[in-house]
């Protein structure tokens, strides 16, 4: 998931309540220079329109060897092209744009490429897409060239505006923690440390636009020889879709923009009011389902009880880092629980777990609430925050005033400290640092609605909290060949999602025909968000006969759940469903397997060895039962001996759905494993 993401380097989301101090003469330094920040006045002048310089010589691309693992099947060659850093100054201080070009497949007929605009701003792409060949790549280049590049300051472009001193604060943040007034100091500390050290390489932070990636895309594509693309962008990549129809409408066939951002709209100024809106269709859906609403009754209020009590009484949750694996603990007070749940919301694959995540943390129980709290890490991977920094400053902070933030952020009270989280905690905070920072100045033709005809596909996700569909609805009324399509139970960006197909079947539909409405069956079809609620019923797992001659074994298992190696079953209800069913046998004895996984598993959660809770006979075998726990899961085991081999039966399961899975899968699966004679 690549998301515009709301100022997150100007803030840590997750902590509220924390203590910590830095030493002496960090904190005077810092003081002098945000003091220093504080005597221009927290608005910005607006420029007249520049004139973009396309380059007179035409851009050159130059092949180079591609750096990520090239997908099976793929025909894909990698480069740059080098564009003009300042397109207002001396057109030979160039920097570098790195790109992938997938080839369509051989004997396709020709047809205009796809330009993949990714999202941020600051997300690489050319890395970070060869994951997503199957479901995404293949589908489009089976009849048109894919082109990837990363953004200029961005990734393998060079250079590329990382702020390592940004990332290091926001982790230190995380494990000493700090008060609200020196997160302040510290990530305005490590800003000016990064910007100082991007100024000392040469780099120009006010050049870093998104009217200037426009005028790369336009190059990028000169240089490889196309006259006409096809526009893919995806959350803040559709924001620069739009500048580039704006722009250059005649480079344009048809664009398709998923989860995309209006160029009017002002993001920071929405965040309160985005928050709301996700939050009101989650509950509303959820009272609305029979199941939802019987296992998390009053859902709504229970949610906003617990933003209230934690904001007073913060928890502490254990996190995987996901930049090295390493385990942390993290306080998390109401705004950390509001952005965990916001960021569950976003991702289509973790969306139907947000109800009993609320109802869990209400109970004490923090174990999903602790993947969606370590989500906005990994974004620390791959964003260049310095490049975010200056796109973000020059067309959002600056195209608004503290007191229309302030103003917004007062209309929707419940969501208003989450707003407030992306700011610092004050409206004018973002507006000194963005002066500091270097940006360019506010020019309001970067602010104005595109009015065009180009054919557009839109894509909207029904819960996307970010860039949510009334973004889309603004932007088709403007269009006139537009296409608008919402998804039920996505979050954003549905089209890169590896399930569902439709939003991209639909724009590949779209791809051969821009000049006519996709069919869209496909959606018609669809449902809503099938929310994850406690089993309450055995009849609902059946179970199959099953031969396995490796093991030399037989008996059932769960119909329909995912088979793995080392016979093993995963339910699979949801990403982070935990339920897997092992059924196997092996020329060793009972110790000796329960010594085994004592070894195997014990970094995995498995803490204590399992107990001895008694004996149970099928089919001639006397099954020995014992029970044991992985990271505060139940894990339910049985072994037999049949002559020299040992049958072994395991079960993980999650505490809620634990006592029907027992029912309706453990003890008959036991009771029909028998070996094969």
């Amino acid at each position: 998931m690549k998301s515009f993401i709301l100022m997150l380097i100007f803030t840590c989301l997750l902590t509220v309540g924390c203590s910590g101090s830095p030493t002496p003469d960090v904190a005077a330094t810092v003081q002098a220079a945000v003091a220093a920040t504080q005597t221009a006045q927290p608005t910005n002048t607006p420029i007249p329109t520049p004139t973009i310089t396309i380059r007179v010589d035409a851009p050159i691309y130059k092949q180079a060897r591609c750096t990520f693992d090239i997908p099976q099947g793929a025909d894909v060659e990698c480069g740059f092209v080098n564009v003009p850093e300042d397109r207002n100054g001396d057109s030979a201080n160039t920097i570098q744009i790195a790109v992938a070009i997938y080839h369509r497949a051989a004997g396709s007929p020709a047809s205009a490429p796809v330009v993949y605009l990714q999202g941020g701003p600051g997300s690489s792409a050319v890395n970070w897409i060869p994951s997503f060949y199957e479901g995404y790549i293949a589908p489009i280049t089976a009849k048109h060239d894919l082109i990837v590049f990363d953004q200029r300051g961005v990734g393998l472009s060079k250079p590329a505006l990382d702020c390592p001193e940004l990332t290091s604060a926001y982790l230190d943040e995380l494990k000493h923690g700090l008060s609200n007034e020196m997160r302040t100091l510290r990530y305005s500390a490590a800003l000016l440390a990064c910007r100082d050290r991007l100024k000392e390489q040469g780099v120009n932070l006010a050049a870093y636009t998104t009217r200037a990636s426009a005028a790369d895309v336009h190059d990028l594509i000169t240089a490889l020889g196309y006259r006409q693309v096809n526009l893919y962008g995806t959350s803040y990549g559709g924001r620069l879709a739009l500048t580039i129809m704006r722009d250059y409408p005649e480079m344009v066939r048809a664009a398709m923009l998923d989860s995309p951002v209006p160029l009017e709209v002002k993001i920071y100024n929405d965040a309160a009011a985005n928050a709301e809106s996700a939050l009101n269709v989650l509950f509303e859906h959820c009272a609305a389902d029979p199941a939802c609403n019987a296992a998390y009754p009053k859902l709504e209020t229970t949610f906003y009880d617990l933003v209230d009590r934690l904001s007073t009484q913060p928890i502490t949750v254990e996190v995987a880092n996901p930049l090295n694996g390493q385990p942390y603990e993290i306080t998390l007070g109401g705004v950390g629980l509001m952005n965990g749940v916001i960021w569950g919301l976003s991702s289509s694959e973790y969306l139907p777990l947000v109800p009993q995540a609320i109802s869990d943390v209400s109970q004490g129980d923090y174990t999903v609430l602790s993947y969606y709290a370590a989500l906005p890490l990994a974004t620390y991977s791959d964003v260049s925050l310095g490049l975010q920094a200056s796109i973000d400053c020059h067309e959002q902070i600056f195209a608004t005033t503290p007191k229309e933030i302030e103003d917004s952020f007062a209309a929707h009270p419940r969501t208003k400290a989450y707003g407030l989280s992306g700011v610092y905690g004050s409206p004018s905070t973002p507006f000194s640092i963005c002066k500091t920072w270097g940006a360019a100045p506010f020019d309001p033709a970067d602010n104005q609605p595109l009015h065009s005809a180009i054919p557009t596909l839109i894509i909207a996700g029904e819960y996307d909290p970010t860039t949510p569909p009334a973004y889309s609805r603004q932007i088709a009324q403007n269009l006139s060949h537009s296409y608008l399509f919402e998804f039920p139970g996505q979050g954003h960006a549905p089209s890169i999602n590896v399930a569902p197909q439709c939003p991209l079947q639909m724009a590949l539909e779209f791809l051969a025909d821009p000049a006519t409405r996709p069919d869209d069956a496909c959606l018609k079809a669809m449902t809503d968000v099938p929310f994850i609620t406690p089993l309450k019923d055995s009849r609902a797992i059946q179970l199959e006969s099953f031969t396995n001659a490796e093991y030399g074994i037989k008996g059932q298992r769960p119909v329909g759940w995912e088979p793995a190696e080392y016979n093993h079953y995963s339910r699979q209800r949801t990403i982070l469903d935990p339920t897997q069913l092992g059924i196997q046998s092996d020329r060793i004895s009972i110790q000796q397997w329960l010594t085994w996984l004592m070894g195997h598993f014990a970094q995995q959660g498995l803490k204590a060895a399992p107990q001895f809770v008694r004996e149970h006979k099928a089919n001639g075998l006397t099954w020995k039962l014992y029970v044991a726990e992985s990271d505060g899961k139940p894990v339910d085991l049985a072994f037999a001996e049949a002559g020299e081999r040992t049958l072994g039966v395991l079960l993980t399961s999650g505490p809620r759905d634990h006592q029907v899975l027992y029912d309706a899968v453990f003890l008959p699966v036991i009771n029909s494993v028998v070996p094969i004679k």
